[in-house]
């Protein structure tokens, strides 16, 4: 008679010696972190877990704030979109909880305040890291003639199998007076946000959609305004059974 062993995670054998594949055998599931935070994830809590794909991606930086004097204009670059990472691991490898941590957007700046860093999003403390964005920088003075502000710059690559680092703020155009253009936020690396929309006219920053990306800058003509904030970053866990 043949003798066959097999992983009863993958296969179990009824009473009549029939074989039976594991219903789990090749699914999969999704498991997303998208609230700015502190997690955990416990392999063993997950039978049969193959392996796990993480993506994460940062929190996005803030636009600046903008204050100018009456009669004329200050214009501000969009903070910068956060980096995006992603790995994969055997679960032979995922020794005990994995700590998960979802980094903030960094909030926009009021008056003629800086827009604030956002936060970098990990998996397994250094396993997988996606650095947050950049806030742009409250540089430019009050003024009525042409101008033009420096873009933010996107933070670099973290740590991963597949790195990107974030997209850059855009900069701002003042033309005169009363005339001008904030810079829109930088989208974050891997795809999944797009930053906040430039402005001409004072009001509400335009918010970001999606992901960590970067928030648009504020414009003034006389009135003080609120940079963007930037998006929140997430971290997703693909299982694989």
């Amino acid at each position: 008679m043949a003798r066959i062993c097999v992983d009863e995670e993958d296969f179990t054998i009824d009473a009549g010696g029939v074989l039976h594949l594991s219903a789990r055998v090749g699914s999969q599931q999704i498991i997303p972190f998208v609230t700015a935070g502190n997690f955990t994830f416990n392999p063993a809590s997950f039978p049969g877990l193959k392996s796990v794909r993480v993506m994460a991606v940062g929190g996005g930086g803030g636009g600046a704030g903008a204050n100018a004097s009456a009669g004329q204009t200050i214009v501000r670059a969009g903070g910068s979109g956060a980096g995006y990472s992603e790995s994969v691991f055997n679960t032979n490898v995922l020794v005990g909880i994995q700590a998960i941590v979802v980094g903030a957007g960094g909030s926009g700046g009021s008056g003629n305040e800086a827009g604030n860093d956002g936060d970098s999003s990990s998996f397994g403390g250094t396993l997988v890291v996606a650095p947050g964005g950049l806030g742009s920088a409250a540089s430019q003075t009050s003024g009525i003639s042409l101008a033009t502000t420096t873009g933010t710059s996107g933070p670099l690559a973290g740590s991963g199998t597949i790195r990107f680092g974030g997209g850059v703020g855009f900069s701002g155009t003042r033309l005169d007076a009363n005339t001008g253009v904030s810079g829109a936020g930088g989208n974050s690396g891997g795809g999944l946000g797009t930053g906040g929309g430039s402005r001409t006219t004072e009001g509400t920053a335009y918010g970001i959609r999606g992901l960590g990306g970067g928030g648009g800058g504020a414009i003034s003509l006389g009135a003080s305004q609120v940079g963007g904030d930037g998006g929140n970053g997430g971290v997703f866990l693909y299982l694989q059974f």
